[in-house]
């Protein structure tokens, strides 16, 4: 496992790299995953510490998780320790998909992805001048939709395109400002 451990704003001691590699390894051997990278970002604001947690299991699976706390050591603790219930509330979920998931029958797409800058609009024209800032190939997975909602939530993304193995056409799920999981399926 590649480990990387960034600070911003924040100095990170040798004793803290250290513990969070012995924590981690200990979290990838309890909870049977190995993850091919994973990436630690301590950053300080005001007078408390976020850490964010991404770890890269492979394709198409990424768990990521944030925590705060009064010192670098808690925060990263209560990453860990979301990342923990996280994993627990979906685990079987995971091994299910692991076991249905088929890899010839599994067909994944390209499609281009924009990001755009959100600039107002002219006064005297009145047109928007949005600029492309990113030009990005994504991958669109074929999943059913209880899976495309179990990576939208151990990925901890706000919305996911994906094709849906049901009935093959492309479906788009979001994280709506209640909480909730929307779904927009496409039928014709």
């Amino acid at each position: 496992m590649k480990l990387t451990i960034t600070g911003r704003h924040a100095d990170i001691s040798t004793a803290f790299h250290a513990k969070v590699e012995k924590d981690l390894t200990s979290f990838n051997s309890s909870h049977h995953i190995e993850p091919v990278e994973a990436t630690v970002v301590l950053s300080k604001e005001n007078h408390h510490f976020i850490c964010h947690l991404t770890l890269h299991l492979g394709k198409n699976m990424t768990l990521r998780c944030q925590g705060t706390g009064q010192e670098a050591y808690n925060c990263f603790d209560n990453a860990l320790s979301m990342l923990t219930i996280r994993l627990r509330r979906h685990k079987k979920r995971v091994i299910d998909y692991h076991k249905q998931r088929d890899s010839h029958e599994k067909i994944v797409e390209t499609l281009p992805y924009f990001i755009l800058n959100g600039q107002e609009p002219d006064e005297k024209t009145n047109e928007d001048h949005s600029a492309i800032i990113a030009e990005q190939k994504k991958e669109i997975p074929s999943l059913t939709v209880s899976d495309a909602v179990m990576h939208l939530d151990l990925g901890n993304e706000n919305a996911m395109v994906f094709r849906n193995k049901n009935h093959g056409k492309i479906n788009f799920i979001y994280r709506r400002s209640d909480g909730n999981i929307g779904w927009i399926d496409i039928v014709n």
